[in-house]
């Protein structure tokens, strides 16, 4: 099984890397990893609902950070995020 953290470095050199808008199979194989690592994380779903943002993808960022708070609801950021995602 693959280390978050490392996952997390390759997630953000990503989104620094390609347009937000771009959909790549660079992005698709993170999120299968992401996936494969833990789909009930509330910490996975909160970065597939970063990536989703970056994407443009606003309607499934706000699912995947609405279930990560449901996941962890202690965690602020996530709900800044959520209303960020909703501003968008």
């Amino acid at each position: 099984m693959e280390n978050l953290s490392n996952l997390k470095k390759e997630i953000f050199h990503f989104s620094a890397e390609y347009c937000p808008t771009e959909v790549s199979e660079q992005a698709e194989n993170i999120y299968e990893r992401l996936f494969r690592y833990n789909a009930n994380s509330a910490d996975v779903l909160h970065l597939l609902g970063g990536m989703a943002y970056q994407a443009a993808r606003f309607d499934i960022a706000i699912k995947l950070i609405k279930k990560a708070i449901e996941n962890d609801p202690t965690k602020e950021e996530f709900y800044h995020d959520l209303g960020v995602a909703y501003y968008e």
